[in-house]
């Protein structure tokens, strides 16, 4: 079983333009057991290729799997975007934003198709107690409910504003 409590951390900010180049010499170094993006970003709304990114890390990767991609995705939702599909080894969303829709409970989730992995992730949890309560479990189902109206209405209006603002004549 693979823990990753004692490893190394080392971050790097990734900028947005050549972020692929920038990966790569990253990579070439050596030594990285888990390459972990966030797109689109907070707040700034960065978009990285995960495609490409995933190309990248699979070339790397070393006889123990390493290093793994995760994502984090919590703007996008899992309607618009699954890293997991496009090849990441997992993916990260925050249940108290969007998910969840209403704030009133604080969660997560880790979503992967690697058995070891989540296996892993299975036995840290257990071992943390980190499990979500029956309240709060309840307040996510209910969110989840509106999150395909949600999520679309905000597609909507964010269309809406965006075409505003491209035709006024001071933007």
């Amino acid at each position: 079983m693979n823990h990753f409590f004692n490893e190394r951390i080392v971050f790097n900010t990734i900028e947005e333009e050549g972020h692929l180049a920038q990966i790569e010499e990253i990579l070439k170094g050596g030594g990285v057991s888990l390459v972990f993006i966030e797109t689109p970003t907070n707040p700034l709304l960065k978009v990285f290729d995960i495609r490409g990114i995933v190309e990248l890390v699979s070339k790397h990767k070393n006889e123990k799997g390493l290093p793994r991609l995760v994502v984090d995705s919590t703007f996008c939702t899992p309607l618009y975007q699954n890293p997991v599909a496009l090849g990441a080894d997992a993916a990260l969303h925050s249940a108290t934003k969007f998910l969840s829709g209403h704030s009133d409970c604080c969660a997560g989730v880790i979503c992967t198709n690697d058995k070891d992995l989540h296996s892993s992730l299975t036995h840290a949890r257990s071992m943390a107690g980190n499990h979500l309560g029956e309240s709060p479990s309840q307040l996510l189902f209910e969110g989840l409910q509106t999150l395909k109206l949600r999520v679309s209405a905000q597609k909507k209006n964010a269309i809406a504003v965006a075409e505003y603002l491209r035709s006024h004549s001071k933007i």
